[in-house]
């Protein structure tokens, strides 16, 4: 039997100061047709105030033309975008936009007003009674409708691409659609705001731990070296030997990470070339560490959890998601935050990874927060690091065990401290670069130099031999006890 067709229309709605958000939810709603759309059997339509204006209603009043228009396409969505303006007013609303959204509930369509937060006007051109009029509409629609906000085109787009997915979900799987917020204002994850230590905090343990490090991993001291009584800087023979062996490791990583990175992407990289089933199985399930090791014969609850839903999980789903990744990567590589190009990156938000990181790139379970890091990073490990558990544990020793790398968890013997896999990718990131800073500062000093386009490939294995130094420690920490060791 053929496939069951799916159609859904969307209408867009905002001031006129908004026509560029328009364009933007539009294309948002194309990339959806071509991924999310096509992986389910689906498509969305747009429609705007123009095509209601197009129509043949024009004898009767705009209130009642609206609500024959929303019946005759079956309305299924009802996207709002409020800047600065809530737009003109109507006989019997505070403007059409308004009108428009509150047609939208009236006809039971999911309606998804967005807030602007950045305005990039000047203060003293706003209309302070327009900017009320928002706020007073926003306070009123979040009791009984949902919200989101957004502060870059970019943000807009990933929200809108998560709402859409969570909605259309819900509408296919018959699930009644209730009056709550969506998934773009409930913070995932990756942007939970957690108990977050400041930036200049975490990096200033960074720096000051890193010498220990240094130390534990190559054996060598200060790469200044000693400074005699007489003012002669004084390197002993065995640090000397040991600056030998940082070259030869530090080659021996790149040969590694070139390796890695260069079959994953002869493999996995063009991922429509081959079936689903032949990419889940044979590509996805054997060219990816997180994936191969979850997979593994070794029992534990945690992975037995995994292989039960990758084996049910459908194969061209996998594919699809897998694509959407590669897809934002290209998109981000080839067109890079403004702070990133300039290299002006102040805190982790200038990365704008949520470009990368929302929830269409991602799977529950099958491919999650460490998957699609080591997705992004064998991809491309100049712009992505790998956050995996490994990783992880050795930026929390790194960062004076920080709290917020780590999490409690409660099994039937106890609690245990695991790894925080869902930690902030942006924060990781972050951090990863500032450690690659060190890293390249200390290998100079040895006249060893590193390659900008594997950097974070060097961090991951630094990283991992931090992880190697803390292993009974690491161990404790795992195990099942009454009494948390987290401090």
């Amino acid at each position: 039997m053929p496939q069951t067709f799916h159609h859904f229309n969307l209408f867009i709605s905002s001031p006129d100061e908004a026509k560029a958000e328009r364009k933007i939810i539009q294309r948002a709603v194309a990339q959806w047709n071509k991924w999310s759309g096509k992986s389910i059997g689906a498509q969305i339509d747009c429609f705007t105030g123009a095509d209601v204006a197009t129509g043949h209603y024009e004898e009767h009043p705009i209130e009642t033309i609206l609500q024959q228009f929303f019946e005759e396409k079956d309305i299924h969505f009802v996207v709002g975008i409020f800047k600065t303006q809530i737009g003109s007013a109507t006989e019997s609303h505070v403007s059409g936009t308004v009108m428009e959204l509150e047609t939208g509930i009236a006809k039971n369509a999911i309606v998804m007003p967005y807030f602007a937060t950045n305005f990039r006007t000047d203060l003293n051109q706003l209309n302070g009674r327009q900017i009320d009029n928002i706020k007073q509409f926003r306070k009123q629609f979040e009791q009984t409708g949902i919200t989101g906000t957004f502060d870059t085109p970019e943000v807009l787009k990933e929200r809108l691409l998560d709402d859409l997915n969570y909605h259309t979900k819900k509408l296919l799987s018959g699930e009644k659609e209730e009056a709550v917020q969506p998934l773009s204002t409930i913070p995932e994850p990756d942007s939970i705001e957690g108990n977050f230590q400041p930036h200049a905090d975490i990096l200033k343990k960074l720096e000051d731990n890193f010498p220990n490090y240094w130390k534990r991993v190559f054996g060598l001291l200060n790469p200044n070296g000693f400074v005699a009584p007489n003012g002669m800087k004084i390197i002993p023979e065995d640090q000397k030997e040991k600056a030998k062996q940082l070259q030869v490791t530090i080659r021996k990583w790149e040969r590694e990470i070139t390796k890695y990175t260069k079959e994953f992407n002869e493999q996995i990289r063009d991922v429509f070339d081959q079936s689903a089933q032949t990419f889940k199985n044979e590509l996805f399930a054997k060219y990816l560490w997180t994936v191969e090791g979850s997979l593994s014969k070794t029992w534990d609850r945690e992975l037995d959890d995994y292989r039960q839903a990758f084996y049910a999980h459908d194969e061209g789903d996998i594919q699809n998601t897998v694509g959407r990744i590669v897809e934002a990567a290209e998109d981000y590589i080839h067109h890079p935050p403004t702070k990133v190009r300039q290299q002006k990156v102040a805190q982790p938000e200038d990365l704008e990874l949520i470009r990368v990181c929302n929830s269409t790139t991602r799977i529950k379970v099958v491919i999650g927060y460490g998957i699609r890091s080591e997705i992004l990073y064998k991809f491309n490990p100049q712009y992505f690091p790998m956050m995996t558990r490994r990783s992880i544990w050795g930026l929390f020793f790194l960062a004076n065990e920080a709290d917020e790398l780590v999490r409690d968890d409660e099994t039937d013997k106890g609690f245990r401290t695991k790894h925080n896999w869902e930690y902030d990718y942006a924060r990781f990131t972050y951090y990863n670069n500032k450690i690659f800073d060190l890293l390249k500062h200390y290998c100079a000093q040895h006249k060893v130099k590193l390659n900008e386009s594997i950097r974070f490939g060097y961090v991951n294995e630094f990283l991992i031999e931090i992880h190697k130094t803390h292993k009974a420690e690491i161990k404790d920490f795992t195990t099942p006890r009454l009494i948390t060791l987290k401090k």
